[in-house]
């Protein structure tokens, strides 16, 4: 029995994750940093599980200029450098009272919009968001609703 419940946890989990649940691509330009990078959330997807916590989808699309579009290409989360990304989504909690970040899950898109990697966890590591970077401006947009 024990078994079964987190068979079904695990499942309702990583549905409610799903690239379906994006509703659609409904993205709203939410940030654009000073070099360019832009920042982007499907506001259906936004999931309040109590009032300090907010789960949402993030599309990142970096610069060929800046310095995230290199660093994002060469994450070891993807275990090596991915050729040919052009922009990134992300389904991320964020922890409004603490100014934490977790993600769980990354993808790794293409020019033309395919899937070149994807990523889940469902134990994802808390991290700090750095004071005054993109991440911090979108917490504090998100975490006000």
């Amino acid at each position: 029995m024990k078994y079964l419940f987190f068979a079904f946890f695990l499942f309702s989990f990583t549905s409610c994750m799903s690239e379906s649940n994006q509703d659609s691509e409904n993205w709203r330009l939410i940030v654009r940093s000073e070099e360019g990078n832009e920042y982007f959330i499907n506001p259906n997807s936004i999931n309040n599980t109590n009032p300090f916590t907010v789960f949402a989808w993030y599309k990142i699309v970096p610069t060929k200029k800046s310095g995230l579009f290199d660093r994002l290409k060469e994450l070891r989360f993807f275990g090596g450098e991915i050729a040919g990304a052009s922009y990134y989504k992300i389904y991320a909690e964020i922890d409004c009272r603490r100014s934490f970040i977790r993600i769980l899950i990354t993808q790794a898109y293409s020019f033309d919009n395919k899937i070149l990697r994807r990523e889940e966890t469902l134990t994802g590591q808390w991290a700090a968001i750095p004071t005054a970077s993109s991440f911090d401006m979108i917490r504090e947009i998100i975490c006000k609703q």
